[in-house]
C-alpha cells in the first residue's frame, strides 16, 4: 500500500471535486484550490454525461445529484442564420444526462463528503 500523500488539486469543478473525493477515500490528504472566493451561481448549468454520472454513483453522490437536476433525453440545436441542424443527440445511449448548477454540486460535495480543511478559495 502507498503511504498517504498530500495532494493538491487545481479547480473545484466537477472533475476536481470528484478527484478530491476519490483520493480522499483512498486515504490521502487533499487540498483543492480554486480562484473564486466563494461559490455562487455563474448563470449557466452543466451537463453530466453518463460516464460522469457513473463516477458520481461510485462516489456515493449520484442519487443526491440527480435530485438537483433534470433528466435530458435529447439535445437538439439549429444554427440561427441558416436553420441547419448542428446538434441532434438522442437515443438509449444518452439516457441519464442531467443538468446541474455547479454551485449545487459544490455545496453537496463540500457539505457531505469533503474534509472541512480541503478547500482553499480565492
Amino acid at each position: 500500500m502507498v503511504a498517504p500523500l498530500h495532494i493538491a488539486i487545481c479547480g473545484a469543478g466537477p472533475a476536481g471535486l470528484s478527484a478530491a473525493l476519490a483520493l480522499q477515500a483512498s486515504g490521502h490528504r487533499i487540498t483543492v484550490f480554486d480562484q473564486f472566493e466563494r461559490p455562487r451561481p455563474l448563470g449557466s448549468g452543466l451537463i453530466l454525461q453518463p460516464s460522469g454520472l457513473a463516477v458520481l454513483d461510485w462516489l456515493g453522490l449520484g442519487t443526491r445529484m440527480r435530485t438537483l437536476g433534470a433528466r435530458i433525453d435529447r439535445l437538439y440545436g439549429k444554427a440561427a442564420a441558416s436553420g441547419r441542424v448542428v446538434l441532434d443527440v438522442a437515443g438509449k445511449e444518452r439516457e441519464g444526462l442531467d443538468v446541474h448548477h455547479l454551485l449545487d454540486m459544490f455545496e453537496k460535495v463540500r457539505g457531505e463528503k469533503l474534509a472541512d480543511d480541503a478547500l482553499l478559495l480565492g
